[in-house]
């Protein structure tokens, strides 16, 4: 099997982030929505869409 290098890069990254968190779920994700808070204008937001509505091509 191929072992895509980006994949296994972004994979030991994760595993990174979940041992600083100490693999605790809430401490993983506030680090991230903290992350989200100090580089907010690198993020980019989606317009919302209602349920049944699909992306137009």
């Amino acid at each position: 099997m191929y072992k895509d290098p980006i994949v296994a890069e972004i994979r030991q990254a994760g595993q990174v982030l979940a041992e600083e968190a100490g693999s605790d779920l809430h401490v993983f994700f506030e680090h991230l929505r903290d992350s989200q808070m100090q580089y907010k204008e690198r993020l980019i937001r989606s317009p919302l869409r209602s349920p049944g509505e699909t992306c137009k091509k």
